[in-house]
Formats: structure tokens, sequence, C-alpha cells
């Protein structure tokens, strides 16, 4: 392990006559270190997210124009019907409410 000396501040004894000395310490940042090495491997977990999502992407067997066409038209369809026979049952239901129960 290196240690790396650091001129962490230059003191002033006393503010009046200016005398001062450099006050030096040996630094080796041990728990910064550490935690850039959890932030490097997290973000190494990232990049490798993104390159086995875009792998997964190009193995995807995406429909053909035609199959988009046709799954979409049969979705809307299907929910027009949907939607018209749920505006029947709640027409009708209403129908039988306000006749027995409204009277």
């Amino acid at each position: 392990m290196r240690c790396v000396l650091y001129l962490t501040s230059v003191r002033l004894i006393n503010g009046i006559d200016n005398n001062y000395k450099p006050y030096y310490s040996i630094n080796t940042n041990l728990e910064a270190r550490r935690g850039l090495l959890k932030k490097l491997k997290n973000m190494t977990k990232v990049f490798q997210f993104f390159r086995e999502a875009y792998g997964e992407i190009r193995r995807v067997s995406w429909p053909t124009r035609d199959q988009t066409i046709q799954y979409t038209v049969l979705v809307i369809t299907i929910s027009l019907l949907v939607a018209i026979l749920l505006g029947i049952l709640d027409y009708s239901f209403g129908a039988l409410v306000s006749k027995f129960l409204l009277k």
C-alpha cells in the first residue's frame, strides 16, 4: 500500500506576527478508496445491465408489419365489442332499477 504525503493545511500559529508552520499528515484514505471502489463496482453493474438488456433486445423475435396491423385491428375490434356489451348491460340494469326499485 502506498501512502501519500499531503499538505493538508497551512495554519497560522499567531495571527499577529504571521508565523506559520505547514501541517503535514500521511493520509492513506482507506475509507475514501473503498467508497470509490464500491461506486466503480456499482457502475460496472449498471453498464453490465445495459449490455445484457441490449443483447436480449437483439434476440427478440419481432412481429412483421402485417402481423402488427392484424393484432392492432383485433385489439381495437375486441375493445369496441366489450364497450358495446358493457353499455348494453349498463342501460339494461339502469332500466330495471328505475322500473322496479325507483317507482
